[in-house]
């Protein structure tokens, strides 16, 4: 898990410079793969409990819901249920996430519509895989360092470790080890927590945990206080492995941390194109009405604009995203001069899920310590245009560290002719030594795009 340069010419391919209220024509709708009659837990559950609610969450956004029964037919990406697809002029993108988190499913949608990022392989290496009718599962080993009466030489921990690997390699598993795997989007990544420990009498006791990867702060599985125990570390994680093929049927049919899902065996294909999606890009005009750069003076942004800051990685690690609600800051034209600061209260943070927010604002952004972050700008301009995207050198503070930026920056005008900016910049986290990686390929899992949308309002 984990939270937030590239340079100019990437940023400006993976950010579309639009405005989140652009309306999306009738392309805009969410897409819910399920079968109203399963009787299958995860599913029931999402029928029963979630699918009219996540109705109603998106009429208040007049988002249409397309309820589409797998038995009737479904697109050949879809191998499982519930699947939840979000389409608007710009693509088609599918929610990596429980079923049940409908505010993390929100912020999906928000951020899809701020962003354009292209697609991306999710490549793991040496991982187990496991494929179902189509439906890919993975399972990522941790091995921790082996722990005992005395210590292990680096060379002794390498060795069992490899002795691990190969009980996990146990022939008739429905899992296959692959040096390297390129997972679709639509699969599923567990992350094994293997903690070996080894006796002066040559003992091996093995205790585990078990993480999807929509949470590497909350165990799905734990086996904690009744260790594995024996003398051969192979034979133990042969039988490690037997057991966490008996926990798959557990998680997929998991109704409580809802992380459960079905897997469709037979199915009707059916194209996009036949559910009433077909991708075309909608032209927008991003030019003010009457003006043409702003005028000299002094700027204050408007306060209460719900959630004016989105951030997210790329794909295949998009659902590491989210918004900041508080947002303060001034800037000015004046003498030649545009320059500015901005301050947002990290507190403000929402990832849509509240066990998240809280691992991210206390363990890796620090939040009593560092409660702000800031940006600041100045530099010579012959003048603001309006319409047009243009770059602005600026200084990130954030964790006690500054760092340079660039900023992509468009003035505009809304359909009510009240005056915003839109701002988008990334930068790599790897300065930061609180803030964790994503599990995904670099430079995805390091780098954060940042969007910012500032109504503001004339000072004098």
């Amino acid at each position: 898990m984990d939270v937030f340069c590239l340079y100019k010419k990437k940023l400006l391919i993976g950010l579309l410079v639009c405005f989140q209220s652009i309306v999306f024509a009738q392309q805009e709708r969410i897409y819910v793969f399920t079968d109203l009659t399963s009787s299958h837990p995860a599913t029931h559950d999402f029928n029963a409990n979630y699918l009219n609610s996540l109705q109603e969450l998106f009429a208040q956004d007049s988002i249409q819901v397309e309820v589409i029964d797998v038995k009737d037919g479904s697109p050949k990406e879809v191998h499982s249920i519930p699947s939840i697809y979000y389409a608007n002029s710009k693509g088609l993108y599918f929610y990596k996430g429980r079923y049940a988190t409908l505010d993390r499913i929100h912020t999906f949608v928000k951020n899809n519509r701020r962003f354009t990022f292209g697609n991306s392989s999710n490549s793991k290496e040496n991982v187990f895989v496991s494929t179902q009718h189509g439906f890919e599962t993975g399972l990522v080993l941790k091995i921790k360092n082996i722990t005992g009466e005395r210590t292990l030489s680096s060379k002794e921990q390498e060795s069992i470790k490899a002795q691990i690997y190969e009980g996990m390699k146990k022939e008739n598993s429905i899992f296959h080890f692959k040096e390297s795997y390129s997972f679709r989007e639509q699969s599923k990544l567990f992350y094994l927590n293997i903690y070996p420990y080894k006796s002066k009498k040559g003992v091996f006791y093995v205790t585990t945990e078990c993480f999807s990867q929509h949470s590497c702060v909350e165990p799905i599985k734990q086996e904690l206080t009744a260790p594995l125990e024996g003398k051969n570390i192979t034979k133990l994680s042969e039988e490690l492995m037997r057991n966490m093929e008996g926990w798959m049927t557990i998680f997929y049919q998991d109704s409580v941390f809802k992380d459960g899902l079905e897997v469709i065996e037979t199915k009707t294909e059916k194209s996009w194109q036949s559910l009433g999606y077909t991708p075309q890009q909608v032209k927008t005009s991003t030019q003010a009405k009457g003006l043409s750069s702003l005028k000299e003076g002094q700027y204050k942004a408007r306060a209460n604009v719900s959630e004016p800051i989105f951030f997210s990685f790329e794909p295949p690690v998009s659902q590491y995203a989210g918004t900041i609600d508080d947002l303060k800051g001034v800037f000015s034209f004046e003498n030649m001069v545009f320059k500015g600061e901005f301050d947002v209260k990290l507190a403000s943070l929402n990832m849509g899920e509240e066990i998240l927010n809280e691992s991210v604002l206390v363990e890796q952004l620090l939040i009593d310590q560092f409660g702000e972050a800031s940006l600041a700008f100045s530099m010579e301009a012959d003048a603001v245009p309006y319409g047009e995207t243009f770059a602005v050198p600026a200084s990130l503070s954030l964790l006690g560290l500054s760092k340079d930026v660039m900023l992509n920056v468009s003035f505009n005008e809304d359909e009510t002719g009240s005056s915003f900016a839109l701002v988008n910049f990334s930068f790599s986290i790897d300065p930061f030594s609180s803030l964790e990686k994503p599990d995904g390929p670099s430079p995805q899992n390091e780098t954060l795009f940042v969007s910012v949308v500032v109504f503001f309002d004339r000072q004098n």
